[in-house]
């Protein structure tokens, strides 16, 4: 059906890694299907592409905690670092961790963009 096709599609595009493959997987994370948001968030991690760090960091905010590991996860893949964020944590510790996430990025990310 429609909907497989366009989730394969998207798990292809990891194998693109062109900033063209990022945006459009940045344009799907505002799809209205949990699934399709997935799928874009893991590809981001798969292209390593740390152009979508702060995109990937916002989402660290989303209300759906399976998103929020599956973003989690996709930032340590693409930093190699073992950041530290609670997924199911309280939306006040949450919060925490995600502004320590944002800080570090500031301090780190020219490392990452060369």
């Amino acid at each position: 059906n429609n909907q497989e096709l366009k989730l394969q599609a998207i798990d292809a595009l990891k194998y693109i890694n062109e900033d063209s493959t990022a945006d459009v997987l940045l344009n799907l994370l505002k799809d209205k299907d949990r699934s399709v948001r997935l799928n874009a968030i893991s590809s981001l991690g798969y292209l390593k592409n740390p152009r979508v760090m702060d995109k990937l960091i916002e989402i660290l905010a989303d209300q759906d905690k399976i998103i929020r590991e599956k973003s989690i996860d996709a930032l340590r893949q693409i930093t190699q670092v073992m950041i530290e964020f609670t997924p199911d944590a309280p939306d006040d510790f949450r919060k925490l961790q995600i502004d320590k996430i944002k800080k570090w990025w500031g301090q780190n990310k020219n490392k990452y963009l060369k």
